[in-house]
């Protein structure tokens, strides 16, 4: 049968194509019986039990005591601030370099920021915050400055052209001669400082300059400058990670290798096997200790998170289920409470803090020492 079959060399020019015939879609997972007896399927039978129980007796759900139900539990807990973080990977060939952390910032707030465009912000930004400018400017009885700003600081398409804002040269046109450039603004503050050449003809020079510089504070917050060695995303990971450093004797240092964004906690930290290098003014301020009495007695409703590790909750409340609005704050915190913290007793933390547990006594004479739980939170507790 020779001659029936012939071989030819694919040109180079062709390549492999993938072909998606339907784009991805979800899969509905439903309990549907093979057999067409649909008890197996209720029944939910567990194939290793050892394994529960051995979970139960990690938790310690195994260890009891014939004595009574304490109705109070004095707590002692010690609490230290953060005092540098460090954004990006602390374990990459040339880390970034770590900064002090403000009293008053939030670290959500610094890991998130996106580092300001090299160019600039867009134009219509540039307007927005050029009119408030001259609403703060309004707002404080300062006259005598708006035409002095426009004439210093006309606004202007950006350079180069953005080729996806086409309508940014009519834009541009329609606005030249009524807003200011706030970029410009804030760079002519930077350099002049708070006295600036067109501040000369307010009507209030003291306000006009505090005015600014408020200004300023509240733009740089929108627009900052470009600084790469802020930037904690990972592109690979489409996440970001940074790390923080104690303000302790030990320089204990907190590492997040995986934060999708959102709200920083706890859970969110590992201990850093490469703790941040030292930078100027080192503070190693002793802990704040506190003392509490909480109340031991715990609160019972329907629908409770239970406090057994294999314990079912009552299905006949869901509280998942309760509708609320944003602004609905009681109805949100009563959710909270009792889905989160039903049946824990809560310590209050300084805001940006680890707190650890360093002693536990009840009414009945029981003891406890050790690091406990520890916590590291962005908001009182």
């Amino acid at each position: 049968m020779r001659g029936l079959t012939t071989s030819r060399t694919i040109q180079e020019k062709i390549s492999p194509v993938s072909l998606t015939l339907m784009p991805p879609a979800f899969t509905r997972l439903e309990p549907q019986s093979v057999s067409g007896d649909p008890a197996p399927g209720l029944e939910a039978r567990v194939h290793d039990p050892l394994w529960m129980l051995a979970r139960q007796w990690q938790f310690g759900e195994f260890h009891g005591e014939d004595s009574g139900t304490p109705i109070a539990v004095h707590v002692t807990t010690e609490s230290s601030g953060l005092q540098f973080w460090q954004p990006g990977d602390s374990t990459a060939a040339i880390p970034l370099p770590a900064r002090p952390l403000p009293d008053d910032a939030f670290l959500d707030a610094l890991v998130e920021r996106e580092p300001g465009l090299e160019d600039g912000p867009g134009l219509r930004l540039r307007a927005e915050c050029g009119a408030q400018l001259l609403d703060d400017l309004g707002d404080a009885s300062v006259t005598g400055v708006r035409d002095a700003l426009l004439a210093a600081f006309p606004l202007a398409p950006p350079t180069p052209a953005d080729p996806f804002d086409a309508q940014a040269p009519r834009l541009a046109g329609l606005l030249t001669g009524m807003l200011p450039d706030a970029e410009a603004i804030a760079r002519d503050l930077e350099v002049a400082g708070p006295t600036p050449a067109w501040i000369a003809g307010a009507s209030d020079s003291a306000t006009a300059s505090k005015v600014a510089a408020a200004w300023l504070t509240w733009y740089r917050g929108v627009s900052p400058k470009p600084d790469p060695n802020t930037n904690s995303w990972i592109d690979d990971r489409l996440e970001y990670r940074f790390s923080v450093r104690l303000d302790r004797a030990d320089q204990a240092a907190l590492r997040a290798p995986s934060f999708e964004g959102g709200r920083v906690d706890w859970y969110c930290f590992d201990l850093d096997a490469h703790p941040i290098a030292p930078i100027a003014g080192p503070r190693n301020a002793d802990p704040v200790r506190r003392n509490f009495d909480l109340v031991a007695t715990p609160l019972r409703f329907a629908g409770m998170s239970a406090d057994r590790y294999w314990q079912f909750e009552d299905g006949s409340v869901n509280l998942g289920m309760m509708a609320s609005q944003p602004h609905d704050l009681a109805r949100l915190c009563l959710v909270e409470f009792a889905m989160v913290y039903g049946t824990s007793a809560r310590a209050a933390a300084g805001r940006g803090s680890l707190s650890a547990r360093r002693r536990r006594r009840d009414v009945l004479g029981g003891r406890a020492a050790g690091s406990g739980s520890k916590r590291r939170s962005q908001k009182p507790r």
